[in-house]
């Protein structure tokens, strides 16, 4: 119909649900205008999180401030996200997205190195996202939640939930599975976990295949809690590293329904794939292969504290004119193949 709408309508919506929810369990005594004003509208989180609670950012708004310490210790983690959007996500991104519009046509290795590749693209992309906004708030002395914790260390996807868009994660497990949990009591003990995942899927688009995904994840996480999987996993530390590889690759299974435009596309992507019709390995399959061996590789040391308090040792005089110089240059390339974030269509 062509009607416009406000930006960030899915953030600010969470924001304005978890502070009505904050006000009526008492968590939140007193708020005036002007910060809740303030609350929904802080810039640096508007369009794509992390979600915001009243009674962890409202309290800072009384000591905001600019200053040149404040600068110097978000500047790396800022510059970090640049590398990851710029670097990493949009070569992988443009690599990809001719292989999901059309799978029919690729053979084997390109549909499955597409598939490894989009797990990287999306989370260097979110999470560069998530880094820049939480290094841009805290120039102005407001501490965001992190947002991102090495979630492909995860040997499940249960765990994997605890440390991938953790603000969301958390957001629906108060507000939604917690009360859930409540409601059913003993009567139904797993179904919580799965309308919580399939409310994640319908969050991100009201298409059959990110409901597919949503179900398919609760199920699997089902399944993990009915077994003890996680028990397992911590009693026999050896197979752990085992589990963290194959649950990269459950993920980025199933991430191909969250890729495709519809549930049909994903579909024909799953039988093109697993036809296993093996063509030439191509040097963009092994570029693609590059940055996700590099990737995961560091992926251990991407979280926000190690970034800010590990180049903090360096001196600013050396890190503040190395930091603006890749800064500029990653904008330099940007504007010449301009991408826009993957979660601004959420």
């Amino acid at each position: 119909m062509g009607i416009a709408l406000p930006l960030g309508i899915s953030f600010i919506t969470f924001s304005l649900i978890s502070m009505m929810v904050d006000f009526s369990r008492s968590s939140v005594k007193k708020i005036n205008h002007s910060d809740i004003g303030l609350y929904i509208s802080f810039f640096p989180h508007l369009i794509a999180g992390p979600i915001l609670r009243t009674r962890e950012v409202v309290p800072q708004f009384k000591s905001i401030h600019v200053s040149w310490q404040n600068f110097v210790y978000n500047l790396p983690l800022f510059a970090v996200g640049m590398v990851k959007k710029v670097l990493i996500a949009d070569p992988i991104g443009g690599y990809i997205a001719p292989v999901f519009s059309d799978p029919l046509s690729h053979g084997f290795w390109d549909l499955f190195i597409s598939s490894l590749g989009f797990s990287i693209q999306i989370y260097c992309d979110f999470s560069a996202y998530s880094d820049m906004a939480i290094a841009i708030a805290g120039m102005f002395a407001v501490r965001f939640p992190e947002n991102f914790r090495s979630p492909y260390l995860s040997f499940s996807l249960s765990e994997m939930w605890k440390r991938w868009h953790m603000t969301l994660s958390f957001w629906l497990r108060d507000y939604l599975f917690v009360p859930l949990v409540r409601y059913f009591g003993k009567r139904l003990v797993y179904l919580p976990i799965l309308i919580t995942m399939l409310a994640s899927g319908l969050w991100h688009g009201a298409n059959w295949n990110f409901i597919i995904w949503g179900g398919l994840q609760g199920i699997i996480m089902v399944v993990d809690s009915y077994m003890g999987f996680g028990k397992f996993v911590k009693k026999n530390p050896h197979f752990k590293w085992f589990f963290i590889i194959l649950n990269f690759f459950v993920w980025s299974f199933l991430a191909i329904l969250f890729r495709s435009d519809s549930a049909s596309s994903a579909w024909d992507y799953y039988q093109s794939m697993l036809a296993f019709n093996v063509d030439g390995f191509s040097a963009d399959n092994r570029s693609v292969l590059i940055l996700v061996f590099i990737t995961l590789c560091v992926h251990y040391y991407d979280n926000v504290d190690f970034i800010r308090n590990h180049a903090g040792k360096v001196p600013a005089f050396l890190s503040v004119p190395i930091l603006i110089s890749i800064i500029v240059g990653c904008s330099m390339v940007a504007a010449q193949h301009p991408e826009s974030f993957y979660y601004f269509d959420f």
